[in-house]
């Protein structure tokens, strides 16, 4: 793999303006369409999965205005699987991190050795989407069989298995409390679980076509996904409601992030772009990051670092002063 850096302090568009900084980033050529991309909870570590079934840890030395090579350094770069890597999730206190594969697995990996600790089996078929509960104790996974698999990492065994998708599951994400889980699919549905009585609390409408990606509000209130029908949807997590719309993009809702405080939802699509909505006013940035398709979109807890992966086979790393 090879590393490509340069560096700016220009804020791109009018994100500024809006009460939204993003800077230059610092740029990883990675030779092979990268479809996941993952950063650690301290904003130290960023992990990315290939088409390829290829893992690599990359540390964080320094993020700062003026990006430079040696801010980022390789720590590892591995084969993880026999497969495309689909997501990867990093564990609450940045010890481990989980990968979903095409191979049908799913895979538990030490940060700092980056060593295989556990394979998880179960699903038929190839996994889409993975997920830490926010302390640490348990993982979810979905995929093309249609169910959602819960793992303890206690006992490294399945407990549950939620069923009520109708087609595959591309998805899942823990509310901020641990409580509830979210999961979307091709069946066009977002639906809310109860991940420890392994029932399903209530299901959105509203997508016009496959639903891909789903995240929690900071404070667990409310939900943003996107999918094939090139929107952003939000959502009151108690009553089920729609609360907008987000209507811009020219392509595939891949990947949605909210900031640390909730203001704002950070979407990426086909159509090669980041886009920065303003949750209330329902208003967008437009940042022409990529040259290819954004499959995956990532942010660490406090909102300082975001990561991008794209088909045209780079990740940028973005400093949010």
């Amino acid at each position: 793999m090879l590393l490509l850096a340069f560096s700016s302090a220009t804020v791109l568009g009018s994100a500024a303006q809006e009460g939204f900084a993003l800077l230059e980033p610092l740029r990883l050529s990675i030779e092979v369409e990268v479809y996941a991309v993952v950063v650690s909870p301290e904003g130290d570590m960023v992990v990315t999965g290939c088409a390829d079934g290829t893992i690599a840890v990359w540390e964080i030395q320094k993020a700062r205005v003026s990006w430079a090579a040696e801010d980022i350094v390789q720590r590892c770069a591995f084969v993880g699987h026999e497969d495309a890597v689909w997501w990867l999730a990093v564990a609450p206190d940045g010890r481990t991190f989980a990968s979903a594969s095409a191979d049908g697995t799913v895979k538990l990996w030490a940060t700092n050795t980056c060593q295989e600790l556990a394979a998880f089996h179960g699903h038929e078929g190839e996994v889409y989407g993975v997920a830490f509960s926010p302390e640490g104790h348990l993982l979810a996974s979905c995929g093309a069989d249609r169910t959602i698999r819960i793992w303890s990492l206690r006992e490294f065994r399945e407990i549950f298995r939620l069923e009520g998708h109708t087609a595959p599951v591309w998805a899942v994400t823990f509310s901020p409390d641990g409580k509830l889980l979210a999961s979307c699919g091709e069946d066009q549905t977002v639906r809310i679980w109860d991940p420890f009585a392994g029932e399903e609390i209530r299901v959105f409408y509203g997508h016009e076509n496959e639903v891909y990606t789903v995240v929690f509000s900071p404070d667990g209130k409310i939900l943003a996904s996107g999918g094939a029908d090139n929107t952003v949807r939000i959502w009151d997590v108690e009553t089920g409601s729609m609360l907008s719309t987000l209507v811009g993009h020219e392509g595939w809702v891949n990947s949605v992030v909210f900031t640390a405080t909730g203001q704002f939802v950070l979407s990426a699509a086909d159509d090669a772009t980041i886009r920065i909505w303003d949750v209330v006013e329902g208003k967008a940035v437009i940042i022409f990051a990529h040259d290819a398709e954004i499959y995956s979109l990532a942010m660490d807890v406090k909102g300082v670092i975001l990561a991008s992966a794209s088909l045209d086979g780079t990740v940028k790393i973005w400093w949010l002063p």
